[in-house]
């Protein structure tokens, strides 16, 4: 059994390539539901307190600080939709090979995200 966003998760009775594919497929539904927890609490927030004229924060500290969260979000989104239709006629299995490979170029982003990171910390 495995916690996912709806609850427990049974894989008894799956292949060993099953539960490692439904393990991909919940991990990314939960890094997607945290992506978008982020930008709620802290991102959107951040964004509004630094227009304001006595912020502590400047729009371009916020901007170092999540710069491409929402690309990576819209990546996170399409991975997860993809995956998802696979799931819902049962050929995620099959096919997830090919969903990564065709979304591999979109991954490239994250080198960015993970750079302005660093950049962010300095």
């Amino acid at each position: 059994c495995r916690f996912a966003g709806a609850g427990f998760v049974n894989f008894a009775g799956l292949t060993p390539r099953q539960k490692v594919v439904r393990e991909i497929y919940y991990t990314e539904e939960s890094y997607l539901r945290n992506l978008k927890t982020l930008v709620g609490l802290y991102v959107m927030p951040l964004q509004i307190e630094a227009a304001k004229e006595d912020s502590f924060v400047t729009a371009k500290e916020v901007n170092a600080l999540f710069s491409d969260i929402g690309a990576v979000i819209r990546i996170s989104e399409k991975l997860l939709g993809d995956m998802t239709a696979h799931l819902e006629t049962e050929s995620l299995d099959a096919n997830i090979g090919k969903l990564f490979r065709d979304i591999a170029p979109l991954l490239k982003l994250y080198t960015a995200y993970v750079n302005s990171h660093h950049r962010a910390l300095e």
